[in-house]
């Protein structure tokens, strides 16, 4: 005999589920809100203004400084020793001054005197100039042999019937100008190659160069296949991690092919060439052994010095106000307002500049502090008889400041990228930034990495989106506007002979959204038109650059927030409000990251 249930159990009901909200079940789903965080229009038009104004100055700083870089040499300085670096660079420089030296006797339209030619190769600026106006002129003058040939052709044809598969005179004339125009447009571009680039145009090619082998390596590193071997264990099964992230090699740390190469690079290869690699650091005069000589060279390097300290800094102070305002918007959406007032964003930046300008440097000036006063305490070593000793008995004290700066440059590695997160959304200062940013990261290891990587692979994947859609617009631009310039094919240019809009500007490829401008073999016309098409090709084409950065801090603002809720418990809607906020969204200041959550509810709706 079955015995009946109470009558007090509740009876079985069937239930269905209609949804899963994923973002509560797997909270790092949350992160792929950072592409709609990051597409925001305004985000952008911050980021490519702060794109603009470092552009431009670099390229002052350029002008200034004039050709100083040749092809592969921050590689070179990147994997040579300073010596073998060194002695390279000094044999281009010797390569260019004859190079140069030939190539304005061969252009020269009568004989050139050979000290003028000895002058002009020792100044390159001066050199690319005379050889371009001799290339200039040259080419006119071939296109007016070319004119005279076909006006001969077509007199020695006047009357005569057209024959049959023989090409015209005037398609004669237009393959030649084809021809030489190409040539003209290979001889600038070796001219250029052998004279070399700026220093700021070398610095932005590689960390772009080193930004696309990132990009590579992180979808290698989606396969998940084991760590990228070196060539001494290729066949060995032992690896740990995936290909693209790490090299077991200790010796391929700083290559291009993995994810760590790639950010070592971009973070700590370039700028160490910026600073002590670049031409007028490495210029010594004939009488650099001498005081007049030293103090010259001394001079002219602390001047370049300053110049590329002034340049650095302002990009700084550029990026910290776009960075800022960046995160704060992304914090407001992120707390649940949508249209936060500009103004107030703005403003709540503005009074914050010079801690957000400072906050990132600090950790790094520590670093250098606690680095200094370490050799200073290795100078005991110097001391003739006693140093060693000394130094054996104070080991203890040289592991206890490295423990200190271990603790800093892991603190770096897991939280440099939530300081600005944390200035944005606690309004905090900058040690309360750095504690925050550090406490994060030590009390949440696994938790950050995992968001970081998820946060790098989907930020690929949207990079890669926003990359085909600009590709896409320019391709159609060119395409539908082509049959029109020109003329379905019956339009050239005045002297490349080329179609129109392929002269005024190359059609785009997918990898290669510009290709090269031929700038010599263009109409006064042609050029200017040129010249206004291209500031709107080059905007749109930045606009991916500006997302890039638009989604770096708007990712990581996201990030910050969620590790925070992690710690401390706080919502996603706790923002910090600025004394007089026209966005009236959270509740006061944050508590520290060590103590419970003592802010009140926000009366903003909660994220979901």
């Amino acid at each position: 005999m079955t015995q009946s249930p109470p009558p007090d159990s509740p009876s079985p009901r069937l239930m269905q589920v209609q949804g899963v909200r994923w973002e509560s079940v797997l909270e790092f789903t949350q992160l792929f809100r950072s592409f709609r965080l990051a597409i925001n229009p305004a985000k952008i038009i911050m980021a490519l203004i702060a794109i603009m104004l470092i552009y431009t100055a670099g390229r002052f700083f350029d002008v200034v400084w004039g050709p100083q870089v040749f092809v592969g040499e921050i590689e070179s300085f990147q994997n040579d020793k300073s010596d073998s670096y060194s002695e390279q660079r000094h044999q281009k420089l010797e390569t260019r001054r004859f190079w140069l030296a030939d190539r304005l006797r061969a252009t020269s339209p009568g004989a050139a005197l050979p000290d003028e030619i000895d002058r002009l190769a020792e100044s390159p600026r001066s050199a690319r100039r005379t050889i371009q106006s001799n290339l200039m002129a040259q080419y006119a003058k071939d296109l007016q042999e070319i004119s005279k040939t076909r006006a001969e052709d077509e007199t020695v044809r006047q009357g005569l019937p057209p024959i049959p598969g023989v090409r015209t005179p005037a398609e004669i004339e237009n393959e030649r100008r084809v021809r030489k125009a190409a040539k003209l447009l290979d001889d600038m571009s070796e001219l250029k190659r052998v004279t070399g680039t700026g220093i700021f145009d070398a610095f932005l090619q590689y960390e772009v160069k080193q930004f696309d082998a990132l990009v590579v390596n992180t979808l290698s590193l989606v396969r998940i296949a084991p760590v990228k071997p070196s060539s001494a264990d290729i066949d060995l099964d032992t690896t740990v991690l995936s290909v693209g992230a790490f090299s077991s090699d200790s010796n391929h740390l700083w290559k291009s092919d993995t994810i760590a190469g790639c950010l070592a690079n971009m973070s700590l290869t370039a700028p160490a060439w910026l600073f002590s690699g670049t031409g007028p650091m490495q210029w010594r005069p004939e009488n650099a052994g001498t005081w007049s000589g030293w103090i010259r060279m001394m001079s002219f390097r602390g001047l370049y010095l300053a110049s590329v300290s002034l340049l650095v800094l302002f990009s700084i102070f550029v990026m910290a106000l776009a960075g800022g305002m960046i995160c704060r918007l992304s914090a407001l959406e992120i707390a649940g307002i949508e249209r936060a007032p500009l103004k107030d964003v703005f403003l709540f930046t503005s009074r914050r500049l010079a801690v957000f300008v400072k906050t990132p440097l600090a950790p790094l000036a520590i670093i250098l502090v606690l680095g200094l006063g370490l050799a200073v305490l290795g100078l005991i070593g110097a001391i003739p008889f006693v140093g060693e000793i000394l130094v054996g008995i104070l080991l203890v004290a040289f592991f206890a400041i490295a423990f200190v700066l271990m603790l800093l440059l892991l603190g770096i590695l897991g939280g440099f990228n939530l300081l600005y997160p944390t200035l944005a959304v606690e309004g905090s200062d900058t040690f309360d930034a750095m504690s925050r940013a550090f406490a994060y990261a030590y009390a949440r290891p696994w938790r950050l990495a995992f968001y970081t990587l998820v946060s790098l692979i989907y930020g690929v994947a949207t990079f890669l989106f926003v990359s085909f859609a600009v590709y896409l617009i320019l391709a159609v631009t060119h395409t539908c506007a082509g049959w029109g310039v020109n003329v379905f094919g019956y339009n050239h240019g005045w002297y490349s002979g080329i179609a129109k809009l392929d002269t005024l500007w190359p059609a785009p490829k997918f990898g290669h959204l510009i290709n090269p401008v031929n700038w010599y073999a263009m109409s006064v016309t042609e050029f200017l038109g040129s010249l206004f098409l291209y500031f709107w090709v080059f905007l749109l084409i930045s606009s991916i650059g500006a997302y890039v950065i638009s989604y770096y801090f708007s990712s990581h603002t996201l990030l910050y927030m969620l590790i925070r809720r992690s710690v401390d418990g706080q919502s996603l809607s706790e923002v910090c409000v600025d004394e007089a906020p026209a966005t009236k969204a959270a509740a006061v200041p944050s508590p520290t990251p060590s103590g419970p959550p003592t802010a009140t509810e926000p009366s903003a709706p909660t994220s979901p």
